[in-house]
């Protein structure tokens, strides 16, 4: 109840200038609430619960007052039968559809696959896209193979019963600008693979190529990051760096990809 009072404190100081509430733990009146936030009628509320466990009063409170879940350190299963539990309580107020999930996990990827009994999230990045896609209540089936077997995948446009695919995960070298970037070309059939087709897009990019200025560009590039949030053409998960180390009597290592070329000792 203390929880709940607080909540609706806060609504109601986002709610106007000089806001008043008066609750069982909380009360105030004639105070300045400003600058109020952008968002009407309020920024979203997470509401979460004790980590490590489905917290029953937790999902009640977020079912009447919240804007979405805030789950601590669940598993997935857990995840599913808690947030079932909070639609089916905000069904009877007309607020299942309302409701979002943003769980909190540590993530914890390898280098390979962790296969059967792995935690949530953690594991490979397919694994974890996996465990993602499941959460939001697709059927996922992962299929993991050596990169001859999904370079030859991926460019079947197929059905899955025809060895296609609708999902993969891959890394890619240049992503540093629009003008190189494969995974943000939209020209359909000509584009990278999942052909995904945007002429606005694609038109956003040859005008980054034109631009004539930096700044130009810069503005140009917010642009695109709003076009592609809106076609998704690729799901960025991060960026990696690799590291090189070598012995201190050696030089020449050019930047970037380590070659060996022009490597002179001393």
């Amino acid at each position: 109840m203390r929880t709940g009072d607080y909540i609706r404190a806060i609504k109601a100081a986002f709610a106007a200038d000089i806001p008043q509430y008066s609750g069982k733990y909380v009360s105030f009146a004639g105070a300045t609430f400003s600058p109020r936030p952008v968002q009407r009628p309020h920024p979203p509320i997470w509401v979460g619960g004790s980590p490590g466990a489905v917290s029953g009063p937790a999902v009640r409170r977020c079912a009447e007052l919240g804007d979405a879940w805030h789950p601590l350190a669940l598993g997935l299963d857990e995840i599913e039968k808690g947030y079932a539990t909070l639609r089916d309580l905000a069904s009877r107020t007309g607020r299942r559809d309302a409701l979002g999930l943003a769980p909190r996990n540590m993530l914890d990827l390898t280098d390979t696959a962790k296969g059967a009994g792995r935690a949530a999230f953690q594991g490979s990045v397919a694994e974890v896209a996996a465990d993602e896609l499941r959460q939001v209540g697709m059927n996922v089936d992962v299929q993991s193979g050596d990169w001859g077997t999904i370079s030859t995948r991926r460019a079947n446009r197929g059905p899955l019963d025809k060895g296609g695919w609708s999902i993969f995960v891959t890394g890619l070298s240049n992503a540093l600008d629009p003008g190189g970037h494969l995974g943000l070309r939209a020209n359909g059939a000509k584009a990278w693979f999942g052909w995904p087709d945007s002429p606005r897009l694609e038109a956003l990019r040859q005008d980054w190529i034109a631009a004539g200025d930096v700044g130009a560009q810069v503005a140009i590039c917010a642009d695109i990051q709003r076009q592609a949030f809106l076609d998704v053409p690729c799901i960025p998960l991060g960026e990696y760096r690799a590291l090189t180390a070598h012995k201190a009597d050696l030089s020449g290592f050019a930047p970037g990809t380590t070659l060996f070329f022009g490597v002179k000792r001393g």
